[in-house]
């Protein structure tokens, strides 16, 4: 079955489809189409191929190559050469995903943390909470209360209604500073501004 060309996002013309097996001009083919694939990624411009494209467009010249030298018989030393040419290519692929993910996971953190400034502002404004709710703050593993069988926090009688144990759970997740002459009461209103609240709880 013929090895289709890869496609890539910079718009660079594919090279025709090579026969099966693959001729010298489909090799020759593939490797212009591979080099101007990489150039064009180097060159960092809009709409560049991606090193993914990059990875792909070399692999399909190999697997030309692999695949007309299977027609005579590879020599023995075929496999692992290719296999040595190949290894920077999937590691440079590795790396760009890895970052690829470690820009995701950020975005994602920044996302959490913008959502929290803003539900916070939002209590800010809502006074003591009984007519219109606090909004949940979660905590800072993205955990919410709810998740840690904690009551609630929608008003000001809410806070209030603590109990010890409840206090010191919250106290923990939302990781407020703590002393040992910090009274429940007091550990409650730091709870309170922590979410937003501005009002006196106690």
């Amino acid at each position: 079955m013929p090895v289709l060309v890869p496609a890539n996002q910079g718009g660079i013309a594919l090279p025709p489809n090579p026969t099966n097996p693959p001729s010298p001009q489909d090799i020759l083919s593939a490797k212009q189409y591979s080099t101007k694939v990489y150039t064009a990624h180097e060159n960092g411009s809009t709409n560049s191929p991606t090193a993914l494209d990059v990875a792909e467009a070399e692999k399909y010249f190999y697997t030309l190559v692999a695949s007309s030298a299977a027609e005579v018989a590879a020599p023995p030393w075929f496999g692992p050469a290719l296999a040595d040419a190949l290894a920077p290519i999937n590691q440079n692929l590795t790396q760009n995903l890895n970052r690829i993910h470690q820009r995701l996971d950020n975005l994602e953190a920044g996302q959490r943390a913008l959502r929290s400034d803003l539900d916070k502002a939002y209590n800010t404004t809502a006074g003591h909470g009984l007519r219109y709710p606090y909004r949940v703050i979660k905590f800072h593993d993205d955990s919410s209360p709810v998740d840690h069988n904690l009551p609630p926090l929608r008003n000001v009688n809410d806070i209030n209604l603590l109990s010890h144990v409840h206090v010191t759970a919250y106290f923990n997740h939302y990781a407020l500073p703590n002393t040992p002459d910090l009274s429940d009461d007091r550990k409650k209103q730091m709870i309170a501004n922590h979410i937003g609240c501005r009002e006196p709880v106690v």
